[in-house]
This record gives C-alpha cells, structure tokens and sequence, in this order.
C-alpha cells in the first residue's frame, strides 16, 4: 500500500513539473501599436504569428505620444510612424538593430534600407495621403490647388496637426505656394519655409468646415453633404469609398506624400522573439512595401526638422484653425 501511495505522488508530481514546464515553455511578446489598426493587425499578423512559432502576443495600445513616453515599463517592440520613430531613436529609447538578425530586410528597398538604418527601427507599412471628393459636387479633382477653391467654402475636412498626416498639410500648403511662384524654383529639401506656408493655411481657413483627429464621422459627413472634399490616408479614402458611391479617393497629380509605419525593439525589451516579429512584419507586408517604387514626386519631409519646429508650427495652426 505505501509503495502505491509512493508511486501515485511521484505520478502526480510529475504531471504537475510537466504542466508547470508547459505553461512555462509558451513564449510571450509585448507590442505596443495602434489602437485604431489594433483589430486588424491582431486578425492579419498577431493571430498567424502566435500559431506559426507558438508564442502570445500581449498588446498595449495608446497614442503614440503616451506609448513612447511609457516605453519603459516591459515592452518589447513598438510600432510608431515615421515621424515618432524619427524622435523616439534620437530619445534613444530603441536598441541598436543588428540587421543580419533580419533574414527579410533584403525585402525592402534600397530607400526603406536606409531609412530603417537611420531610424534603427524598421518601416513594414507605407501609407499616402490624397483626397476623397463627392463626384456629385466636383467632377473632377486632380490637383493639390484645388482645396482652395471657393467654391469649397465650408465643404473641406483635413487632419489636425495632431494627427498622422497633419502637419503633412503644412508641406501642401507650401507647394500650394510655390506653384504659384512662375519664376522661382523649388528645392525640395524637406523644410517649411513659414511665413509663406501658414499664409497659404490663412486662406484655405474660410474652406474648412472640420479638421479631424478621429476619421470615423467623416463617411456619415459626406452621406449627409456637410463635407464635399477630405484630406485622408489611402486606408480611410478607400474605405469612405466603398460606402458611398458617390466618393471617389485620388492621389492629386502634383507632389505625393507618403508615410512608413515602422517597428522598433525598446531598451528595455526582454523577449527573445522580437527580431523574429520584425522580420515577420516585413514579410508580412512586402507587397505593400513595394508601394513605394509606384510613386512618382514624392515630397521629401525631413522628420527631425519638423519635430524640431511642430511645437510652434502648432500653435501657430491652432491660432488660424481655432
């Protein structure tokens, strides 16, 4: 009888160190991202991801400016655009990237190499800025002009300066500006020159019924005729295309702006599967990454200038805007 009892608690200990070891074996990874792309990157990447190599992917979801602020509370990766990744590596908040650990980062272009090395942190998603307009109330529109129109009195949304593309409208306003200096030329150096830029923002005010931080109210604005023309990302201008008929998304002839959402591993990040992430999201995303080859006068935008000027370009936007 002592030797069965003997027998069942060495049976049932090893049961337990081996339910212990299984709990313990599964590997976790924190990734902080957006909130808004949050449901569509858990179903397209997270979900994948977890079953191919066995792991769980915690999330932590925020604006950018409070998850790069709380970058250091046990989070191994996170996903920034390019703009905040330009800020968060000069912060120094990302570890120096080994690119050899990145099987995938011959993926990417020679340009999204470069920027990825001057970043330490990798872009794995392109989006463009261009224009939704009602066909009812435009028939056409094919230039960055066009948003001064005063026929437009009232009938344009644009993104806050607060928001990914935002101060993106500062550059169009600029090359508003220069097109219409016939005898000057344009260097694009990626730089606001102000005065003449927040001039042109001046003039385009009587047009703006709404500038938007959260894109959502915008297809019930076009349903209802409050807005005829938006200023949005190619992910929302398709989107408010398929739910309305009557708006078509175009990229205006004139300069094209883009923008990478990249990826970076924090200083403080202990997972082991963080390069493996990266790499994964490259691959992920690779036909979207090759985007990149199929625009044409693409603005240049030097990110540490604007992030060095966005606190007083704010408030000068804030005093026209408001």
């Amino acid at each position: 009888m002592l030797k069965k009892k003997i027998g069942l608690i060495i049976a049932l200990s090893l049961v337990m160190l081996f339910i212990t070891a299984c709990g313990q074996s599964q590997k976790t990874l924190t990734v902080s991202t957006f909130k808004t792309s949050a449901k569509q990157e858990q179903e397209n990447i997270w979900k994948n991801f977890d079953e191919k190599y066995d792991l769980k992917i915690k999330g932590e979801f925020g604006t950018e400016d409070e998850r790069l602020e709380n970058s250091k509370t046990g989070i191994d990766v996170i996903e920034l655009t390019q703009r905040y990744a330009v800020r968060g590596n000069k912060q120094a908040r990302f570890k120096k990237l080994d690119f050899s650990k990145l099987k995938n980062f011959k993926l990417l272009s020679k340009e999204q190499q470069q920027i990825a090395r001057k970043t330490n942190s990798i872009p794995y998603q392109i989006s463009v800025l261009g224009v939704a307009y009602d066909v009812k109330q435009i028939e056409q529109f094919y230039s960055w002009n066009q948003l001064w129109d005063k026929r437009l009195e009232k009938h344009l949304a644009i993104p806050d300066i607060s928001t990914v593309f935002g101060p993106e409208m500062l550059y169009i306003a600029q090359g508003h500006y220069q097109r219409k200096q016939v005898t000057s030329v344009f260097v694009d150096n990626g730089l606001i020159d102000a005065n003449p830029t927040f001039s042109e923002l001046k003039k385009l005010r009587p047009n703006i019924l709404k500038t938007y931080e959260d894109p959502k109210n915008l297809i019930k604005m076009f349903q209802s005729g409050k807005i005829d023309v938006a200023v949005v990302s190619n992910e929302i201008g398709e989107k408010i295309q398929k739910n309305n008929e009557n708006v078509r998304y175009v990229l205006p002839n004139e300069e094209t702006y883009l923008s990478y959402k990249m990826a970076a591993i924090l200083n403080d990040g202990q997972s082991k599967e963080s390069y493996r992430y990266l790499d994964y999201l490259i691959k992920a995303n690779k036909d979207n990454l090759k985007k990149n080859s199929t625009f044409e006068n693409v603005r240049k935008i030097d990110y540490t200038f604007l992030n060095k000027h966005l606190t007083n370009y704010t408030k000068q936007w804030n005093e026209i805007i408001e």
